[in-house]
């Protein structure tokens, strides 16, 4: 049995963000676009089937017609006639995608899991998700050369400007679920932004003071990720004969460019570039809610940090905690507990990558494992902590 809701805006632009070789939406026209795609499914009743698959997926995404390859060192712009030389591209897109079960509702699958001839799992009997995806390229670019300046002055004013602003989350909201196999519960988010601005003008011909040039490249994105599964107080998860696996994850991939190129006798040549974005995943069991992020930079390295406790260190318990942190990093290779300076316990995972680029699938397998680990221990270290 399949239950699904899809959003999806924007398909035109899909084959652009394949593209390695720079190619522009300048067939489409479109400068910019201000759009919000969502997708909800909610059970009120009950839902009953051999197999049961529930999925809320929501797609959003544009590409302006001015270049994102952001290139000084070639001429990627047309000739330009007129005295003020300017451009500018936007970009305000929304992505959601929830699935709801309600209290009062409940989700049964009758049949076991799908095996291959080796006994493997393909596919587990119940399957819950919501996904939303929001991939946005703004690009501004001046014209590279120059024929006309302000009279008298001999100044050629240029400037551009890229606008960006996405919002995307995912939420899954559990009551009562059922398998006679193994069940997923996932909410994942992925955002990709590439926003460029390029000023290279330049005059050419008319006299010797055509030299001088006003250049300004401007950038401003702005967004955030969001991704939650929830199983409330009044939430039930005991009839799974096989694995539970619940995961929330949250990924960006933002690439901002802001660049000039103006003479040395340029009046002014600015280059500004405000990048804001935030990424949240979370996975809450009843009250008990904990903290995830994704900590990713230039190295090779990326790090998965979860929260486990906001207050671990009491003298009642310090030396058990420290005992037990201490036999937990002894044990497993993939995880390393901490205590902070202010006495929170977290769990830190550190995923290579290769050749220093950002590994969606696996940022995400990584949290199945985290919390797979986390549904055995996770009572273990709650007794520990507050006995």
């Amino acid at each position: 049995m399949d239950i699904s809701a899809t959003a999806s805006s924007g398909a035109e632009y899909e084959k652009y963000f394949t593209d390695e070789g720079g190619t522009t939406a300048d067939e489409l026209a479109v400068w910019g676009q201000i759009v919000n795609s969502s997708a909800d499914v909610a059970i009120d009743g009950n839902v009953t089937g051999q197999h049961v698959d529930i999925a809320a997926n929501s797609e959003n995404s544009f590409i302006s017609a001015g270049k994102i390859d952001a290139d000084l060192g070639k001429i990627n712009a047309a000739i330009g006639t007129v005295t003020v030389n300017i451009d500018g591209a936007y970009a305000v897109l929304g992505g959601e995608a929830n699935v709801t079960i309600g209290k009062d509702a409940a989700v049964e699958a009758t049949a076991a899991d799908t095996v291959d001839t080796t006994g493997k799992v393909t596919e587990k009997a119940l399957n819950i998700s919501a996904q939303s995806t929001v991939k946005a390229g703004v690009g501004a670019s001046t014209s590279a050369i120059k024929f006309a300046n302000i009279k008298h002055s001999g100044v050629v004013p240029a400037a551009d400007a890229a606008y960006a602003k996405t919002t995307n989350t995912a939420n899954v909201v559990a009551g009562t679920v059922k398998s006679a196999g193994s069940a997923a519960v996932a909410a994942d988010v992925q955002t990709q932004l590439d926003a460029a601005a390029v000023d290279q003008t330049t005059q050419v011909g008319g006299n010797v003071n055509d030299t001088t040039a006003i250049n300004a490249a401007i950038v401003i994105a702005d967004g955030s990720n969001s991704s939650k599964v929830e199983f409330a107080d009044t939430a039930k998860a005991t009839e799974i004969s096989g694995d539970l696996d619940i995961g929330a994850a949250s990924i960006n991939s933002v690439d901002t460019q802001a660049l000039v190129k103006g003479k040395e006798s340029s009046i002014a040549a600015t280059a500004v570039n405000v990048t804001n974005y935030t990424g949240t995943a979370d996975v809450e069991v009843g009250s008990d809610q904990l903290p995830a992020i994704v900590i990713l930079d230039s190295s090779i390295y990326g790090m998965i940090r979860i929260l486990v406790a906001p207050q671990a260190l009491r003298k009642e318990t310090e030396l058990a905690v420290l005992q037990l942190i201490n036999g937990y990093n002894k044990k497993y290779k993939s995880f390393k507990y901490y205590l902070d300076d202010d006495g929170a316990l977290a769990l830190d995972t550190c995923v290579l990558f290769k050749e220093g680029e950002a590994d969606g699938d696996l940022i995400y397998a990584m949290f199945e494992v985290i919390i797979n680990y986390l549904n055995e221990s996770y009572k273990n270290i709650m007794k520990t902590l507050w006995s």
